[in-house]
């Protein structure tokens, strides 16, 4: 008859064995919901789209590094790379609900958000900012911001939607991380230019120079923010895209 010890101490190890087994998967569970969670915390959940916190966080992380001089506030810390943002606003957006109803409203939302995925490349973010907004990040210089605005009105108005969907524009408001010394000087620079391409005829991208900016005589973001009033010999101003009627 053969030792019990070995037995009961192989049974035993084979009993530890499947504790740990049991213990590690339910901890990868546990990693994996809380991951989930996260994911959606950080997602917009019509479009599928990061959502403005996501956003703010790459934003955010964009300034990090760069410390504040003590009396005049510039960053002085290492120059980071250049980024850009794009303020993205449906044209007429409330038209579109008020006339076709808001299953069809939130349909656009969710086509415009691919349109906009579409047009961007690596290393850009594309979130949706709230209601009928969105939000372009896009390391790079002006140049690139253009085209990029121009990849998305040439996008849209040769969009095959499906005949169930209005046609739409967009107008946009951009802005440089170098014309700001933070995050939110920097939004409320793409956002006063958005409002200024809204008054100059939508339709449009809006990247006037920061000077001819700031100053206001009556106007007013939809923020609430006082916005621009550019000069009258406003030379900046890429061409419109005319879409269809209902836009």
């Amino acid at each position: 008859m053969g030792d019990p010890v070995p037995l009961l101490y192989t049974g035993f190890l084979l009993f530890l064995i499947g504790q740990m087994t049991v213990a590690g998967r339910q901890i990868q569970q546990e990693l994996s919901r809380t991951a989930l969670y996260a994911d959606l915390a950080l997602t917009d959940p019509l479009t599928g789209l990061p959502n403005r916190r996501s956003l703010e966080r790459r934003l955010e992380a964009h300034y990090v590094g760069q410390v504040r001089a003590p009396r005049t506030g510039a960053r002085t810390g290492p120059p980071a790379s250049p980024l850009g943002v794009l303020m993205i606003d449906i044209d007429l957006f409330k038209q579109v609900n008020d006339t076709h109803g808001h299953e069809v409203g939130d349909r656009v939302l969710v086509a415009l958000g691919q349109t906009l995925r579409s047009c961007a490349r690596a290393g850009d973010l594309v979130s949706r900012w709230g209601g009928e907004e969105f939000l372009l990040l896009a390391p790079g210089d002006r140049a690139r911001l253009t085209r990029i605005g121009g990849r998305i009105q040439q996008a849209l108005a040769g969009q095959a939607w499906p005949e169930t969907l209005p046609r739409v524009t967009v107008s946009i408001g951009a802005a440089l991380s170098e014309e700001s010394s933070d995050a939110a000087g920097l939004l409320d620079l793409a956002d006063r230019r958005l409002y200024r391409a809204k008054h100059t005829g939508r339709a449009r991208m809006n990247m006037d120079p920061a000077e001819t900016l700031h100053g206001t005589d009556g106007l007013h973001t939809k923020s609430g923010r006082a916005g621009s009033h550019a000069p009258a010999g406003l030379t900046h101003r890429p061409p419109a895209v005319e879409l269809t009627a209902s836009s």
